[in-house]
């Protein structure tokens, strides 16, 4: 039996390659360049490659591209800009799933905590969820694993933890979690999230049910 199922939000539960790249679009273009397309763009974000250097291959200067990521990190929570982040057609049901089985955590790393619930709030993801954790990244691989401690979750045995990057894996790992990963449109490709040695590898949330009952 799961005691309780923390969930990462950012491409696990939300489709967020259309914010990513339309601010991307937006910074680029104002600089004079032509962005790449979302596809391109995309796999660049998966395979992990860093913001100046996606900005560079658009052809911008390496002063031009330091400007539009520092830019593009002040923005990315932006209520214009999240307003693009879409549900998957899957989320909904899934949850309702899951959360007939444990409770549910939502752990994102996020600066603002109020355009946060103004999002959640607008997707109804708000009753979704027991508990909601948000806090700056902390740079660190693990950087879920002290949040998760800080809000007080001591008793974590027989809990699982479900995200799409490699914070994901290792701030479960970190904290001796179940975790699975997810490879199907989120951040991170099959092969980047299998490098950090996940307990599942798995298509998209559809399948953590599936994968539950089989730890049962």
């Amino acid at each position: 039996m799961v005691h309780r199922i923390f969930l990462d939000l950012d491409g696990s539960l939300l489709d967020v390659a259309p914010r990513y790249h339309r601010l991307y679009c937006d910074l680029v273009s104002r600089l004079g360049c032509r962005p790449l397309d979302l596809a391109d763009y995309w796999t660049a974000k998966r395979e992990r490659v860093p913001e100046p250097e996606i900005m560079t291959r658009t052809g911008l200067s390496p002063e031009a591209a330091a400007w539009a990521a520092a830019a593009r990190s002040s923005r990315i929570e932006e209520r214009r800009y999240l307003r693009l982040d879409r549900l998957w057609p899957w989320t909904l049901p899934v949850l309702a799933d899951l959360a007939r089985r444990a409770p549910l955590v939502l752990v994102t790393l996020r600066r603002h905590p109020d355009r946060l619930r103004w999002q959640l709030d607008r997707l109804g993801l708000s009753p979704r969820f027991e508990r909601v954790l948000a806090s700056r990244s902390n740079g660190k691989p693990d950087a879920k694993a002290g949040l998760i401690l800080r809000e007080g979750f001591a008793d974590l045995e027989g809990s699982v933890l479900v995200g799409d990057t490699e914070v994901d894996v290792a701030s479960g790992r970190a904290l001796g979690l179940r975790t699975a990963a997810l490879t199907a449109g989120g951040l991170r490709t099959a092969a980047r999230l299998a490098a950090w040695s996940p307990d599942a590898l798995l298509e998209d949330l559809r399948q953590v049910p599936g994968w539950l009952d089989s730890l049962s």
